[in-house]
């Protein structure tokens, strides 16, 4: 990319323009390269490094994937069986922790009732509003039959006088040229 530097004339008056002018006379001709990207991709590819090996053999990553989820559900049943035996021994603070979740999840039902009951009274109120849009178009549609018909008839007399307007002024008006013969491309001459 070829840098531009604009070329102007020092004024006569002004000594800091003839410096100014010297000063930049060296970087008129200089050029850059600055596609630097194509360089970096290739030193970034160069640079790499391999992929790291696998820890396990095929054969081995099935089986660790196995015992991996084997253990995972051990696990949990070993935290659901301390939970029951927390739960049933009567300690104070599993029955506070069981009135907590039992409330949670009493609230939790009963939310979800009235969040069921507002969409079913949404719903309603939207029913309602779309019943009512229909009876209403319903009972505008003589109307709107008689509004078509009117612009149809308006349409159907402007049609019309301006057939009697221009069959008119087409018997009226002079002749532009003599009837032009009919040339080889068919068109006008």
């Amino acid at each position: 990319m070829r840098m531009i530097f604009p070329q102007r004339r020092p004024r006569t008056g002004d000594p800091g323009a003839v410096w100014a002018d010297r000063a930049m006379a060296p970087l008129r001709g200089r050029t850059a390269d600055v596609d630097v990207t194509s360089r970096v991709m290739r030193r970034i590819a160069a640079a790499a490094p391999a992929p790291a090996p696998a820890p396990l053999s095929e054969r081995w990553a099935g089986l660790s994937w196995a015992a991996s989820i084997a253990g995972g559900v051990a696990a949990l049943s070993l935290l659901m069986v301390t939970a029951l035996a927390l739960a049933f021994s009567g300690d104070s603070s599993v029955h506070a922790l069981w009135t907590l979740v039992a409330t949670t999840v009493r609230l939790a039902a009963h939310g979800y009732g009235q969040a069921g009951q507002f969409a079913a009274a949404l719903l309603n109120a939207a029913r309602a509003v779309l019943y009512a849009g229909w009876r209403l178009a319903d009972a505008a549609a003589p109307l709107a039959r008689g509004a078509g018909l009117l612009a149809a008839l308006s349409g159907l007399i402007s049609i019309g006088i301006s057939v009697v307007v221009v069959s008119r002024a087409s018997k009226t008006a002079p002749v532009a040229s003599l009837p032009a013969r009919h040339t080889a491309n068919g068109g006008l001459s």
